[in-house]
């Protein structure tokens, strides 16, 4: 099974539900330089929490995460997901099958990409330089961020041996060399997304479906005392 969830996270937060978090989030929240960072982060991790814990039948505040060796949180005994925000908005996958990763990010297309050329490998450079005008920086860079994720890697993991996947066509793609799948999401403007896997099967296409975080976090404050 595998499904992709989104939801806004610049609504007003019931500050009721900040307890469901565990101390690393909240210190993680805590440290955010603005209310607006803050609020974001917070929706989109207790929208992660409700997501898994409705899945699971448990109380979003039950959930404990582990660390990977780069730092992905994940659950000892599944399933595996993937969290991203960007523009906001969160995008969440979830997967009993194996690994996986997402990225969403929110295209300004007046916004330079001076940081991305130092992040390549030989090449990549090769690519880009053939592609021309095809090349697209921000669908290269949702494709690869979503590679990585799924890996384990994220951003702390090696860009330059990481595949390369910056076809000007959307569509699902075979990573060759690693035995891995990444597909391109279908998402309304100014939204771009990708999906990733580390098995030698193909991304099905999927439907988005939306979220209405408010409605579930009212859910579980209803019903918390059938998880006490």
């Amino acid at each position: 099974m595998l499904l992709l969830y989104r939801w806004s996270v610049l609504h007003p937060l019931p500050s009721v539900c900040l307890h469901w978090l565990e101390a690393a989030e909240l210190a993680r929240f805590a440290r955010l330089g603005s209310a607006r960072l803050a609020n974001s982060y917070a929706h989109a991790h207790l929208g992660l929490r409700c997501l898994l814990a409705q899945m699971r039948g448990e109380h979003p505040a039950a959930l404990r995460f582990v660390l990977g060796r780069h730092g992905k949180p994940a659950l000892s005994d599944g399933p595996h997901f993937s969290l991203s925000h960007a523009g906001g908005d969160a995008l969440l996958a979830i997967s009993t099958q194996a690994p996986v990763g997402v990225d969403l990010e929110a295209v300004d297309p007046h916004l330079p990409m001076d940081w991305l050329p130092p992040l390549l490998s030989a090449q990549e450079r090769a690519q880009q330089q053939s592609l021309g005008a095809a090349w697209s920086p921000w669908r290269f860079w949702v494709r690869k961020e979503a590679w990585l994720k799924a890996l384990g890697h994220g951003l702390a993991g090696d860009w330059g041996s990481s595949p390369v996947f910056c076809q000007p066509d959307l569509g699902s793609y075979r990573l060759a060399q690693e035995g891995g799948w990444v597909r391109d999401l279908s998402l309304p403007a100014p939204w771009i997304g990708a999906l990733a896997w580390p098995v030698d099967r193909p991304l099905p296409p999927l439907r988005c479906q939306d979220l209405d975080l408010s409605l579930l976090i009212q859910n579980f404050i209803a019903s918390e005392n059938d998880y006490q």
